[in-house]
């Protein structure tokens, strides 16, 4: 498959040294999205907006394709993508439409034998998941991921833990009842537990904040796929719902962590501001 080039993950961890010392406050300089996949005209045009943006990193959550082992479709997604992979740090999350295929792992110079990772950016900790592998205590993935996010909330520079993943830990979408029943108890109390203050997620292609033990679950799967309309009864724990195209846009602020949300055609769809977390006890 030829394709133009994104930005090398492995490259970019190897970097991650620079991450801590990054400026701890700045404008718009991360985007998120998810859920590309068939519609290719709305994908365009979300790239575009984020262009516009001109975000230093942008993370994705999952099913950048209909069919991961389809040459096709990853041409096309590089295609429609290139842009966004040339000027940004680009940091994607596997769906389950990705298949954990080959073409993924060589898409983005990803190991396949360990398809999460983190990353820290502007004073924020990124924790990208594989929610299509193992992830409950005892697996490699659940035993990295507790490790990890230890760590980072031992940190006195981290002032923000945020997660991306792909399936949703709590919606009420088509697909987030059936899910949460199996990420709720698995990850929710390790994010409490670790001072996570938001999470991304994609698989229902639409928007919608929720807010449980005060963390924000966000889905934004709005990336092109075919939209999805509200499934479940309202819940408490939902706060806004659009079935919408979207994309998310992350400012660091001294108030917190600043979440913008529009759709394709830039109008804003909500925006809410996610606390700092405490300062570590003991640290300097």
């Amino acid at each position: 498959m030829k394709t133009v080039a994104p930005l090398c993950l492995a490259v970019l961890l190897a970097s991650a040294g620079r991450a801590a010392a990054e400026a701890p406050a700045c404008r718009r300089c991360v985007a998120v999205y998810g859920d590309t996949r068939t519609g290719h005209e709305a994908h365009r045009r979300i790239v575009g907006r984020i262009l516009a943006l001109k975000p230093a990193a942008v993370f994705h959550t999952g099913d950048m394709v209909s069919n991961g082992y389809s040459e096709a479709d990853w041409k096309r997604f590089v295609d429609i993508s290139s842009g966004l992979m040339s000027t940004a740090e680009f940091f994607p999350a596997l769906g389950n439409h990705d298949r954990h295929a080959p073409l993924y792992f060589s898409t983005f110079k990803q190991d396949p034998k360990t398809p999460w990772y983190s990353v820290d950016r502007f004073g924020v900790h990124f924790v990208v998941l594989d929610s299509e592998s193992p992830f409950w205590k005892g697996t490699s993935q659940g035993t990295w991921l507790r490790e990890d996010l230890a760590a980072a909330s031992a940190k006195p520079g981290l002032r923000h833990i945020v997660v991306v993943l792909h399936r949703p830990v709590y919606g009420t979408g088509h697909h987030a009842p059936d899910d949460s029943t199996v990420l709720g108890p698995n990850l929710a109390p390790l994010f409490q537990k670790y001072g996570v203050g938001v999470v991304f997620s994609g698989h229902d292609h639409l928007y919608e904040r929720s807010q449980v033990d005060g963390i924000f679950y966000v889905i934004t799967g709005g990336g092109g796929a075919p939209l999805y309309p509200k499934q479940e009864q309202p819940a408490a724990f939902s706060q806004v719902f659009k079935s919408s195209y979207n994309f998310a846009a992350l400012s660091v602020t001294p108030e917190g962590l600043l979440c913008e949300v529009f759709d394709d055609a830039g109008t804003p769809l909500d925006s809410f501001t996610v606390k700092p977390r405490p300062v570590p006890a003991g640290a300097k």
